[in-house]
């Protein structure tokens, strides 16, 4: 479904990285139907306890600082996916103009 979204907003995409669990025939049929290119990413075998992946990580750290610094994404609140996503976008808009105030405070 998120492939399918995708492409009817026009994005071309070759390649997605992928968790272990994203394996076998549905997945296969999508990267037919769509033509891309999953990698899966899994632990080192011989790793103990937690590892890490490292752009796995990176993704859910990012949806963690979001979760945590705007409580109404801590909670599934909206009626329709298209709400959690304005919801979503609303919240990485402020972190973004933060950032982008920050700099001109900076500067002067």
């Amino acid at each position: 479904m998120v492939l399918d979204r995708a492409v009817e907003n026009g994005f071309n995409i070759e390649r997605a990285k992928v968790d272990a669990i994203y394996t076998g025939p549905t997945i296969e049929a999508v990267s037919g139907l769509h033509k891309v290119e999953f990698q899966v990413s899994t632990r080192e075998p011989e790793a103990k306890g937690f590892a890490p992946l490292p752009l796995r990580w990176r993704i859910e750290a990012t949806f963690g600082t979001a979760t945590n610094r705007y409580r109404r994404l801590t909670r599934n609140l909206e009626q329709h996916a298209k709400s959690a996503e304005d919801a979503f976008e609303l919240a990485h808009f402020r972190r973004v103009l933060r950032v982008y105030a920050r700099d001109v405070h900076s500067i002067a």
